[in-house]
């Protein structure tokens, strides 16, 4: 065979990889155009590629985290801001769509990788299946802040790296130095990486009992590796950003029920008990062992059992080290926060799926027939619920307020030393912001008429809650005078509230004492605020100079108030004025 038709060859198989991996960019844009459509950057994206941009991308290495290390994040984001560059010229123009863009190809890359690892060993049905299945992986509430980010990308490590491991045992030489390289960047990214690689190279070890081979086979993993380890060891600690302590009595909820059963019972999870998820959780348990013991294929085997470890190692790692999710999780009512399980629910389905296909390859028609019913049972469950996890009319957790990035960007503050910019991002708090190089902005373009801008929140002001609402503890509304200097009326007030994250039942209403000694009222409902977020209160158009909120029947929420280093107090509000004019409150993030 020459050159010439080896090269087309390869360029022919490789053409199902490239189809498949563009219709997954394209089913998860269907499944979240969100990040598309309303362009913003949100959390670490923003804050690490600023880093990136400000202090270089070897810095941002380092310096990203305090506790470990987050390379694929930081590599995913340098590609951003490059693609960004690429098409407008600019690293953070299209900041938002390359993330999207970026993030999307990453997930699209995973289900492809899955569905060509597990050729040889299942049927094209089930490998469909789990393509799609990884693709449209149920997230609750939040997969907002999941698809179509790169900040969520670290929880899909141990799959890739058991996906890389099993390939790694079965390739050439000079493939192996590939995939160890990757191997190397997904443990300087997930730190459970470092115990899976261990247990493989346990496994390995048992292959022949031979240490010297064993070792010979593997150095340029486990030099590599311990090398990094030696670095990360001394910053390893926290809790992962999740507050509390273990509650036992969500343990079965948060280690089983959310972890395991979650993406097969979602559209029921409101409905489930910890008896009922111990009962199915037997019945999985036996549907994987079961195939185990049946399957004829060493590579299903060998891959199950790589997936069967990694999932009871990742899930024990990520209560040991976030035990405060067993307080967070509410007695199935919620599934939130998501991120944290859904790099151990696609191991789950990822090991379901080769179960299922391997009962469905035996020999004996019951268990045939088991498979087949089991794969259409999964069908009708994510065809006939896919508004759980399709947002196409609309995003069940929206992130955008009143500006997009763009904006943020033209509302950009100097620092100090007036060497770079600070971008507010979102969410919309003080600390989330995004520092940036002056070069790369551009403000010819920028044109706010009529808005007054909010000073960035930095260490000048302090954001505090109010006291909490009660029958006889109204809340004082610390309001700014610029109305009644320049003369105009408010028309719309936009409040701050904290609900302390629960719903707080009860009617309330916000009195206004006008500058002629009457009162506006306008009462509302305390179950409709939405934490840390502003709520608008339409007034008829006049100067105000006292206001308070009430409590008529309920109580228990708070405004948020900017203090600032003189002790002055404001409530966070956004004023409407009549002259077209608005005005934020400074230290308080904008609208």
């Amino acid at each position: 065979m020459s050159v010439e038709e080896k090269v087309s060859k390869k360029i022919i198989s490789c053409c199902p990889a490239i189809v498949l991996f563009f219709i997954g960019m394209v089913l998860l844009f269907v499944r979240n155009p969100d990040p598309i459509l309303n362009p913003i950057v949100y959390a670490e994206d923003g804050v690490w590629a600023g880093l990136g941009l400000s202090n270089g991308w070897g810095y941002a290495l380092v310096h990203a985290r305090e506790d470990y290390f987050v390379f694929l994040n930081i590599l995913l984001l340098f590609i951003s801001t490059k693609l960004s560059s690429w098409i407008a010229g600019n690293p953070i123009v299209l900041l938002p769509e390359s993330i999207a863009l970026v993030s999307f190809g990453f997930f699209s890359a995973v289900a492809t990788g899955a569905f060509l690892i597990t050729r040889g060993f299942m049927p094209a049905a089930f490998r469909g299946g789990l393509y799609l299945l990884l693709l449209l992986l149920p997230l609750g509430m939040s997969q907002n802040e999941i698809v179509g980010r790169i900040l969520q990308v670290g929880f899909y490590i141990p799959l890739i790296s058991v996906m890389l491991l099993f390939w790694r045992d079965q390739a050439a030489t000079y493939l192996r130095v590939l995939i160890d390289a990757v191997l190397f960047l997904c443990a300087a990214t997930n730190p459970v990486i470092f115990a899976v690689v261990f247990l493989y190279l346990i496994w390995d070890f048992f292959k022949d009992f031979d240490l010297q081979a064993s070792l010979k086979r593997n150095l340029a993993l486990v030099i590599p590796f311990a090398i990094l380890l030696a670095f990360l060891l001394p910053r390893v600690g926290g809790k992962g950003g999740i507050p509390g302590g273990f509650v036992s009595e969500g343990f079965v909820e948060a280690f089983i029920g959310r972890a395991i059963i979650y993406p097969f019972a979602f559209p029921w999870y409101e409905t489930l008990s910890d008896k009922i998820v111990f009962g199915l959780f037997g019945l999985w348990v036996f549907l994987v062992g079961f195939s185990f013991w049946i399957a004829k294929s060493q590579a299903a085997r060998k891959i199950m059992l790589f997936l069967a470890v990694t999932l009871a190692l990742y899930d024990v790692a990520t209560i040991a080290m976030r035990p405060g999710l067993t307080g967070l999780l509410s007695s199935y009512q919620i599934t939130f926060p998501d991120r944290y399980f859904m790099g151990i629910n696609v191991l789950v389905v990822f090991l379901t799926m080769v179960s299922l296909s391997q009962i469905s390859i035996s020999r004996n028609l019951g268990p045939r027939l088991l498979g087949v019913v089991a794969l259409s049972a999964m069908v009708w469950i994510y065809g006939w619920n896919s508004s759980y996890f399709l947002e196409t009319n609309g995003t069940k957790m929206a992130i955008k307020g009143q500006f997009d990035f763009r904006d943020q960007v033209c509302l950009s503050k100097s620092s100090m030393d007036k060497s770079s910019l600070f971008i507010q991002i979102y969410p919309d708090m003080p600390g989330w912001q995004m520092t940036v190089p002056n070069d790369v902005i551009d403000k010819s373009r920028c044109g706010y008429s009529g808005l007054k801008q909010a000073p960035v929140a930095d260490g000048t002001y302090r954001m505090k809650p109010s006291q909490q609402l009660g029958a006889d503890s109204p809340i004082k509304l610390f309001m700014g005078s610029y109305h009644q200097d320049a003369g105009v009326a408010i028309q719309r007030l936009w409040v701050m509230f904290g609900t302390h994250v629960r719903e707080n039942p009860g009617v309330a209403e916000l009195h206004l004492r006008r500058d002629d000694g009457s009162v506006f009222v306008q009462r509302f409902s305390l179950p409709d605020l939405v934490d840390n977020r502003y709520r608008y209160f339409d007034l008829d158009s006049h100067h105000y100079v006292l206001g308070e909120i009430v409590s008529i029947t309920g109580g228990g929420v708070s405004t948020w108030e900017s203090h600032d280093e003189h002790g002055d107090i404001k409530t966070c509000i956004v004023y409407e004025y009549s002259d077209g004019k608005r005005q934020f409150t400074p230290g308080c993030p904008l609208l």
